[in-house]
């Protein structure tokens, strides 16, 4: 062996190791950016959802089921549906991967467990009146639901 191809296989060797230092670099900046948008979605739902319902009871959302025909109710009524549609497309990110579920387990994973359990009513009356062949309302924010449960066997939902 030539001292030309001893320098080739050098360069070779060199050439697989920066390869795998970029490969290990690209998929590690990748995971920590898939925690920073966790953070910053799961930001976002804290203000627009949950702390809007952190002090709304479960039965203020059985009242607004049973008080529907009154305009008033009806209008809390599609809020609370629209506040839920939020949390459906944050776990629609978690189920995808898009977000990091260790992250946003972290975060406030046992939270998102209660609110479920206390919004499930209307989650309910909503699939009451779906048509069968639909996908079945908010089923990735239920998902993710049972999946935190699954680590939080402490939790328990209605």
């Amino acid at each position: 062996m030539n001292i030309s191809n001893i320098i080739a296989i050098i360069a070779l060797a060199f050439s697989v190791v920066s390869g795998g230092i970029s490969l290990f670099n690209y998929f590690t900046s990748q995971k920590r950016q898939c925690r920073i948008d966790t953070i910053e979605a799961y930001r976002t739902l804290q203000t627009d959802v949950l702390d809007k319902f952190v002090s709304y009871p479960k039965e203020e959302v059985l009242n607004l089921l049973d008080n529907l025909d009154e305009p008033e109710f009806r209008k809390a009524y599609d809020d609370c549906r629209a506040m839920i549609a939020k949390c459906e497309h944050f776990a629609v990110g978690v189920n995808n991967k898009i977000y990091d579920f260790d992250t946003m387990d972290k975060l406030g994973g046992v939270h998102l467990i209660y609110l479920f359990d206390k919004l499930k009513p209307v989650i309910d009356n909503t699939r009451k009146n779906q048509n069968r062949n639909e996908v079945l309302y908010y089923s990735a924010f239920e998902k993710m639901v049972h999946d935190l449960m699954s680590l939080h066997k402490e939790c328990k939902i209605d």
